[in-house]
């Protein structure tokens, strides 16, 4: 896994976790 995949990842899973606590 290249650095900008990681750094996608880690963004998705922050949006991911804001909707979580949203919801």
């Amino acid at each position: 896994m290249d650095a900008r995949s990681a750094a996608m990842s880690e963004e998705i899973e922050e949006m991911l976790l804001l909707k979580a606590i949203g919801v």
